[in-house]
């Protein structure tokens, strides 16, 4: 009778739980200590195979080009652009290029999250039990 296979998936999640509390990883009998960063970003990349997510590595850099951040955030760079010439996010120009810096995308990332809770507290403040739902006509 033959031994029952291990899936690929599976052998990826019992990594990720070795990982997790792991201080050290030995490939060909070397010994590699694992930093907090290096552990946490096996654990993550492992976490997601085991769930059988498609991954991709993407270096992160600590000054993103244009084209870096609208693909991150998803928009045009021409968008992009005209959000840093508007002061929304904060920039450097070293050069005649600009550079976005890590940090200054995530804070622009975080205050979004912060303005979007806002509204959404703002919209359930106008809410009224008492006055009937209505069809509100949209042409």
């Amino acid at each position: 009778m033959a031994a029952p296979t291990v899936s690929p998936r599976d052998n990826a999640r019992q990594a990720a739980d070795l990982v997790k509390s792991a201080h050290s990883l030995v490939i060909d009998g070397h010994d590699i200590q694992l930093s907090d960063e290096l552990r946490h970003g096996l654990r993550e990349l492992l976490r997601h195979i085991a769930a059988g997510d498609e991954v991709e590595v993407v270096a992160r850099r600590e000054y993103l080009s244009t084209q870096q951040a609208a693909e991150i955030l998803q928009i045009s760079r021409p968008t992009l652009v005209k959000m840093l010439d508007d002061g929304l996010i904060r920039f450097e120009r070293p050069g005649t290029h600009r550079r976005i810096p890590q940090s200054a995308l995530e804070e622009y990332l975080a205050k979004e999250v912060d303005a979007r809770k806002e509204a959404l507290r703002d919209l359930a403040d106008t809410f009224d039990p008492n006055v009937p739902d209505q069809i509100v006509s949209t042409r």
